[in-house]
């Protein structure tokens, strides 16, 4: 079966609108997606992970844990830097993996990857990516 016709079929005779495909979109997280955010938040999240302050962790031993508050959050936070920056999900896991590499030739500190990742981003919008940083960097 052709879902992509049937899909294509369904909005040119308006029974569905292509806000209705990006809302289901949007609850759809792939394997390559949760990848790119686990490396996300765990690269940027300034919590304490050994205290069991994070609740990101808390809510990775669950089933559905892409439907509670802070693994949607830092989804959100994800989808929100590949859109401003136009990067795909494969893009978005070869920059933070690049910022990485650069941050361990740094002594792998963790505010080491945080300045390599905001500057890989920084000529393109300084002011988007300190907001990020200082705002959404915490499971909270």
């Amino acid at each position: 079966m052709n879902y992509e016709w049937i899909v294509k079929e369904l909005i040119s005779s308006g029974k569905i609108s292509q806000e209705d495909i990006d809302s289901v979109n949007s609850k759809v997280v792939s394997l390559e997606e949760r990848r790119a955010v686990d490396m996300l938040h765990l690269a940027l999240c300034f919590e304490d992970h050994d205290e069991g302050a994070c609740t990101y962790y808390a809510e990775s031993a669950l089933q559905n844990k892409w439907e509670k508050p802070s693994h949607l959050k830092w989804l959100d936070i994800s989808r929100r830097v590949m859109k401003r920056f136009g990067l795909s999900v494969e893009q978005l896991i070869e920059e933070i993996s690049d910022c990485c590499r650069v941050a361990g030739i740094l002594n792998a500190q963790p505010e080491s990857f945080k300045a390599c990742f905001t500057c890989a981003f920084l000529q393109n919008d300084p002011k988007f990516i300190i907001e990020f940083i200082r705002q959404d960097s915490t499971c909270s």
